[in-house]
């Protein structure tokens, strides 16, 4: 049993953080007495406040309650902590922040199904969206430890990333997307892009692309994706059955094997290593370095197939065609149309469509006017506000009909001043092949053998000349025939 003359203990954890007493069974009830814990505390340089001398009287009443012959022992003080700064962060948008986490992409639809190709890897956004807010750093509130030292607060850390001139941070820390695009997090940047790189293919492990900029895959495109974009679209692998549509120039270095059931729409050029199996439309000048098989394709500029044949299908070209070889020994069917415009020629037919459109919803207009004139001076307020209306609408119908005229004008001029007709052959025009100029259409029942060219005069007379040799006409080669006949 320790001695009445042993004294309590007191104890000052590591680092200040709390004071713990410690009075044991047979200290004298003197000795742990309020004012000699007091005077302990002092000794030990502990920082005196009301909740100390609280606990310390505390623990003397407890003591002595028990006789002294009960230990006691407790913490009489704790350290006030530090309140450390909070770093600096950006609480992204709803929208923003579902598209940063998930990290699948993957989408339910309505019926509860999941389409694998239409998952999202890539956070679009649109000019004017809000993305987020940055939330600033804080410095902190320092505190004490129990002998009144001070316990520094660490100050929150800077914004890991800075903001690109493509991201607007206004004044408030809102985040504001400057243009289209995708978002970007990229080297500790928050930035918008209009070019996106994907670094593999389009596959399920991207999804369709849908993107406002352009577009650069490092493979290829697997079949039944689409790939969308409004700016250059560069594909260096191979192209399955897919679905492009590019706004503007479309670069595929190894080619497109679309087997019959992929599609294509290029608003500019379009430059590939070859087609097989392509249903498209190209708006410029299309290049195929090797060969064109199977295609139903439209282009409304020049055509050049570099080193390879234009081999079954149809090809309209709005310009020229320059090809190694056109058909086949075997006589593959094949089509090729020059000379026609045709990106015009179907501008200048829709719009002949979209006029007799307008033009139907005349008569009931008409019919409907003559009843509220025959009303005359009997005629209600809102049915004179009603002919008022009508007669507007109608002269809205005449003056979209008129205008619409005058463009199909405008086009069919063009489309006959600008027509060219040349078709370069290197090697072989093959037996069985149709070439149709305007309403002409012209049979090849037997081979030639290049280089040829096939143009016309001034009287738009179809010629040729083989080689070195004179020009001929063109019926003296092939069956020519008038289909407006």
């Amino acid at each position: 049993m320790p001695a009445a003359g042993q004294i309590p203990l007191l104890r000052v954890s590591e680092g200040g953080r709390r004071a713990t007493l410690e009075i044991l069974a047979g200290t004298s009830t003197e000795l742990a007495q309020r004012d000699a814990l007091l005077g302990l505390a002092r000794e030990r340089g502990l920082m005196m406040d009301e909740s100390l001398a609280a606990a310390l009287e505390t623990a003397a009443a407890e003591y002595a309650a028990q006789g002294g012959t009960v230990a006691w022992q407790g913490v009489v003080c704790e350290c006030v902590p530090a309140q450390h700064g909070t770093d600096a962060r950006i609480e992204w948008h709803a929208r923003i922040a579902a598209g940063i986490a998930d990290g699948e992409g993957l989408h339910q639809e309505d019926d509860g199904s999941i389409d694998f190709r239409n998952r999202v890897r890539f956070t679009k956004v649109s000019e004017s969206e809000t993305l987020g807010r940055i939330v600033a750093a804080t410095d902190g509130v320092d505190g004490r430890d129990v002998c009144g030292r001070n316990l520094p607060a660490r100050r929150g850390k800077k914004l890991m990333e800075s903001v690109h001139a493509t991201v607007r941070a206004d004044a408030d820390g809102t985040l504001v997307a400057s243009r289209d695009g995708v978002l970007s997090l990229a080297k500790g940047a928050v930035s918008i892009l209009d070019e996106m790189d994907v670094k593999g293919s389009v596959d399920f492990s991207t999804g369709n692309i849908d993107f406002v900029g352009s577009v650069r895959i490092a493979e290829g495109v697997r079949d039944n994706f689409i790939v969308r974009a409004t700016g250059d679209v560069t594909i260096k692998g191979l192209i399955e059955a897919a679905t492009l549509l590019v706004g503007g120039d479309l670069h595929a270095s190894m080619g497109i094997a679309a087997r019959g059931h992929g599609a294509m729409l290029v608003d500019g050029s379009l430059e590939v290593g070859y087609l097989n199996g392509l249903r498209g439309r190209v708006r410029g000048d299309a290049v195929i370095r090797r060969e064109l098989v199977g295609c139903e394709l439209i282009v409304g500029g020049h055509v050049k197939v570099e080193r390879g044949a234009v081999l079954g299908g149809t090809l309209v070209c709005g310009k020229s065609l320059r090809a190694e070889s056109i058909g086949s020994e075997g006589g593959a069917r094949t089509t090729v149309a020059v000379g026609c415009r045709p990106l015009e020629a179907r501008r200048a037919s829709r719009l002949v469509a979209l006029s007799k459109e307008l033009s139907k919803k005349l008569p009931a207009l008409e019919n409907r006017a003559l009843e509220l004139q025959e009303l005359g001076a009997s005629a209600k307020a809102c049915e004179k506000e009603e002919c008022t209306e009508i007669a507007f609408e109608m002269a809205e119908i005449h003056r979209r009909m008129r205008a619409m005229e005058i463009k199909r004008r405008e086009l069919l001029l063009e489309m006959g001043a600008e027509r060219t007709v040349r078709v370069e052959v290197q090697k072989h025009l093959y037996r069985g092949t149709t070439l149709k100029v305007g309403t002409r259409e012209v049979w090849f029942e037997t081979s030639i053998k290049g280089p040829l060219v096939i143009l016309w005069d001034e009287a738009r007379e179809l010629y040729i000349r083989v080689g070195t040799g004179p020009t001929q006409p063109l019926r003296d080669v092939a069956s020519v025939r008038d289909l407006a006949a």
